[in-house]
């Protein structure tokens, strides 16, 4: 067993209260903002960012009747200090949600990793000590990594049960920024597998809800740290999916009013009649965005270059489609108009 000296204790004592404070309501998981999911998408991120990285495109996720969570990649076989240490651009992840593996040490309590190359290297870590065990046990399992944990150390006297649909959701969305990964997802009752081919454009395509509902092809726009899927509906309702650094930006979140109104102004401006409103650019407007920015990159910066240049480029060469976006802002505007006459 190897004991950590004060000082680290100290410090993950630190980490472990920033995180409590991160993840929020701990609930017992009916509700997606309840804290265990942002475990379970905290340790999820480490395993995507070996994908990201060109390493292993599958990840089985397993929860048994105790509401012990195993998840096991095929990348290199190998810990997650190693591989960060061999990566060629890492994507840091933790700093989204604010706190690392560590914080999850500390908020399970319990958590053992066991590094798959050739052999088994097993290792646990409990609070505040580690118990590395060197025994190596021969194994003709493929490379990879897996990570078990609970909350049973922290949470004695609290039942949480893992949503199903929750965390379907979560991993499908997972599987759409991350195109060619495939996920699976294992339960004693069930067995779910999902792999996107084109990204956001398989968001809009599952999110249809009638046959023929979308007037033209999804446009697909995407550099190294963004994606854009847009097409219009038949109807006049507006559907948008915003996703930052790989998690969902809710819609009554004030980051998604501010990024769907970059989007609006850059129509807006493309087509420079003052006459049309937000309204008239919205109606019918079906888009999806993902973004991955730095700590001090500016998110309006970027969103706009990237609207000013692909999203500009791509309707000047399709006229059909710039068309049709005009169109539609016309019978948004007419509608509006005729309505206010009354």
């Amino acid at each position: 067993m190897i004991q950590f000296d004060e000082e680290k204790m100290e410090l993950m004592n630190s980490i472990g209260w920033h995180a409590k404070k991160q993840i929020g309501k701990i609930g017992n998981g009916t509700d997606s903002q309840d804290g265990i999911y942002s475990v379970f998408q905290e340790v999820m991120n480490y395993f995507v960012d070996e994908f990201q990285e060109g390493y292993g495109n599958k990840i089985e996720v397993r929860i048994d009747e105790k509401q012990e969570v195993t998840i096991r990649d095929y990348g290199r076989g190998m810990g997650f200090e190693e591989r960060y240490a061999n990566s060629k651009s890492p994507k840091k992840t933790m700093e989204v949600t604010g706190f690392g593996i560590d914080a999850v040490y500390v908020l399970c309590g319990g958590v053992e990793m066991y590094v798959y190359k050739d052999k088994i290297r097993e290792h646990r870590f409990y609070s505040h000590n580690i118990q590395s065990h060197s025994d190596k046990r021969k194994t003709r399992e493929k490379d990879g990594l897996s990570i078990v944990f609970d909350f049973y150390h922290r949470m004695l006297s609290m039942k949480y049960w893992f949503d199903d649909g929750i965390l379907l959701n979560m991993l499908q969305n997972i599987s759409y920024l991350n195109p060619g990964l495939e996920i699976v997802y294992i339960r004693d009752y069930m067995k779910v597998r999902m792999k996107s081919k084109e990204g956001l454009v398989d968001l809009l395509k599952d999110k249809q809800q009638l046959k023929g509902e979308y007037l033209y092809p999804i446009i697909h726009l995407s550099d190294e740290r963004m994606e854009v899927a847009l097409t219009h509906s038949c109807a006049n309702d507006s559907r948008m999916y915003l996703f930052v650094n790989g998690r969902v930006v809710e819609q009554d979140n004030p980051c998604f009013l501010a990024y769907r109104e970059m989007l609006v102004n850059a129509l807006l401006k493309y087509y420079y009649f003052e006459s049309f409103s937000a309204e008239d650019v919205l109606s019918g407007l079906i888009g999806a965005i993902s973004i991955y920015i730095d700590e001090n990159e500016s998110v309006t910066d970027r969103m706009k270059d990237f609207f000013s240049k692909e999203l500009w480029l791509y309707l000047f060469r399709n006229t059909r489609v710039s068309d049709m976006f005009l169109m539609k802002m016309n019978i948004a505007k007419n509608k509006r108009e005729l309505l206010s006459r009354y």
